[in-house]
């Protein structure tokens, strides 16, 4: 590890254990009803709310409180559907961060290697990892238990796999991202599974 990227990976670091903190202080609930983290189609009592339904036989998409994916409530759903507010429930989210953040190191060491010596950032991959980990807002959204960490990761892997030159893994980044309800954003990746294509 070069001396640069010491802070990069306190910094991470930091990311996590702020997200973990957020998690065993309790504040799941209190930012989850915060639209600017949360909104009411990916909240985390619409989530509770979807499980319990389906756990009691009746559909959870027959009133318009539920708009997630069946596959994501029946992945997510008895995840944190019984766990008290804590760290327990905040695990997946914990998990698709540092997923998208695997995944962002995987295109900025891709980047930097195709950079010309002349070209090329100062910015290591690692850095790009920690100011990602440490980013507020997505510390904030993680702490809510939105799905838009899920979306992260998802056009994370999406990339990651283009710039790799791996279409299996590009589309399926694809397919993750329209299937959590962002098809505009999927739509947008498409050229990069092109790219991914013709390597």
């Amino acid at each position: 590890m070069r001396s640069r990227d010491r802070g990069a990976v306190a910094l991470a670091a930091a990311g996590v254990l702020a997200r973990v903190l957020l998690a065993i202080l309790g504040w799941t609930e209190s930012a989850s009803e915060r639209l600017e983290l949360a909104s009411p189609v990916d909240a985390l009592a619409r989530i509770r709310e979807g499980h319990a339904l389906w756990g009691m036989g009746q559909s959870p998409y027959g009133g318009s409180a539920l708009h997630a994916p069946p596959l994501y409530l029946a992945l997510v759903g008895p995840l944190v559907a019984n766990a008290p507010a804590g760290l327990v429930a905040s695990v997946p989210f914990i998990v698709a961060d540092l997923l998208a953040a695997a995944a962002i190191h995987r295109v900025a060491t891709a980047s930097t290697r195709t950079a010309d010596a002349a070209d090329a950032s100062p910015t290591s991959p690692a850095w790009t990892v920690a100011l990602f980990l440490a980013n507020p807002f997505s510390i904030a959204s993680c702490a809510a238990a939105s799905s838009a960490g899920f979306r992260a990761a998802a056009l994370a892997v999406s990339l990651a796999g283009a710039v790799e030159g791996t279409p299996v893994v590009a589309g399926a980044g694809v397919a993750a991202l329209a299937y959590l309800g962002d098809p505009t954003c999927a739509a947008l990746t498409v050229p990069s599974l092109a790219r991914a294509m013709a390597r």
